[in-house]
């Protein structure tokens, strides 16, 4: 490559007389491969109609952001029904994190279930100033359906207020 135009290495799998494609396979045993750009403007696309990336270690994917609104999204696009799922099948209490050391966090969605599994004991919501649980049409509801001892409890260091007819 002489670097003279745009494309400076191009690696094509179509042959243009037969009209065959092919692959193209990078092979790299044990060693690593790395794909590095420097600069503003060192930009790396991938577009495919399908693709993975599998890894069998500790792995990661970040933007480090150096300006404002500099966002990195994960989307799944199209209005079908189609799903994006994050799992995970670690054993730890931390198998899934969601985090932010600054800031917070919006969820906007049609639904929402939390489902929690039968075994677990609570269900805290901690260092927050306010908890508000707000129905603009329809009902809150709070429910203990498993008998004696499954009681609902409210404790206020404050007061413990209800409200009734909407005129606080």
């Amino acid at each position: 490559a002489d670097g003279a135009a745009g494309n400076m290495i191009t690696l094509d799998a179509y042959d243009v007389v037969t009209n065959a494609t092919g692959a193209i396979v990078v092979s790299f045993g044990s060693g690593n491969l790395a794909v590095t750009g420097s600069g503003a403007s060192a930009d790396f696309t991938l577009d495919a109609d399908l693709f993975s990336i599998d890894g069998t270690g500790t792995s990661n994917v970040t933007v480090t952001s150096g300006v404002d609104a500099e966002d990195y999204t994960i989307a799944l696009a199209g209005a079908t029904n189609s799903s994006l799922i994050l799992s995970s099948t670690g054993t730890g209490a931390d198998a899934l994190q969601v985090t932010a050391s600054a800031g917070g966090m919006d969820i906007t969605s049609q639904t929402l279930d939390l489902d929690i599994a039968a075994n677990t004991t609570d269900v805290n919501v901690t260092g927050a100033t306010n908890v508000d649980l707000v129905a603009t049409t329809g009902d809150v509801t709070l429910t203990t359906t498993t008998g004696t001892g499954d009681d609902i409890v409210l404790t206020s260091a404050d007061d413990v207020m209800v409200d009734a007819d909407g005129a606080a």
